[in-house]
Order: structure tokens, then sequence, then C-alpha cells
């Protein structure tokens, strides 16, 4: 609605605000099971900034080898 601080966002673009949205994220996991909802202000880390927290991430550095191959 472009208020700022309005609570009308909708993070992945599905049509429910977050607010009321049970997976703000729109990665198939409920926002209640994962660790970062989409809520939370200190966030995880994203190394590659691909959107993929890097607990998420098969390769965080975005280098094109898998993290399971890497040291």
């Amino acid at each position: 609605d472009g208020v700022a601080g309005s609570y009308r966002y909708d993070h992945d673009n599905d049509g429910i605000w977050d607010l009321t949205d049970n997976d703000d994220d729109n990665d198939g996991l409920m926002d209640w099971f994962e660790v970062n909802d989409g809520n939370d202000l200190t966030g995880q880390f994203d190394a590659d900034n691909d959107g993929l927290d890097d607990y998420e991430d098969d390769d965080d550095d975005n280098d094109g080898i898998l993290d399971i191959y890497e040291f």
C-alpha cells in the first residue's frame, strides 16, 4: 500500500501478506519449521547473495562446485 512501516508486505509475491502467510519465502517449508522464517530481523548468512541462506544452499559461494566437495 506504499505506507512506510506497513504490515502489508508479501515477501514471496504469492498474494498472501507475510503477517498471515504460513510460508513467507514460498520454499515449501512452513515458517514454524524453519530457523529463519523471513520475519527474523537478524537473518541468516547468505555468502553468495543468491537469496538462499547458506544452510539451504548446496553451493554457498556460487562457484559451481557443490559444498560437499569443497574443504
